[in-house]
């Protein structure tokens, strides 16, 4: 493994993309039904979630569901911490944002 290090290589695909030969996900076919998902994140690195207006999210074109941390809340484990301690880290937020972005 050392011997690489340090040593550029070959990188086999840059011809193939820069002849406009390459291909991606979104160059595939979309399979009937797919749907996407879009995460709203934080605008704040620490605040309380007083509560979440779905409303207007539902009504859009389009949108199939609203999911939020206290609708998953029984159904994920919180993420183990390094230190102990009575905090549940959960990986989506629930009643407290603890983070941004």
């Amino acid at each position: 493994m050392l011997k690489y290090v340090g040593i550029p290589i070959p990188r086999l695909e840059d011809l193939r993309l820069m002849r406009e030969q390459g291909s991606f996900m979104d160059d595939l076919p979309v399979p009937p039904n797919t749907h996407y998902a879009a995460v709203l994140r934080s605008l704040y690195a620490h605040a309380r979630i007083k509560g979440i207006n779905a409303a207007k999210a539902l009504k859009l074109q389009g949108v199939r569901a609203v999911i939020t941390g206290n609708d998953l809340r029984d159904m994920i484990d919180p993420m183990p911490l390094a230190i102990k301690s009575k905090l549940k880290y959960y990986p989506i937020a629930i009643e407290k944002v603890r983070y941004v972005g």
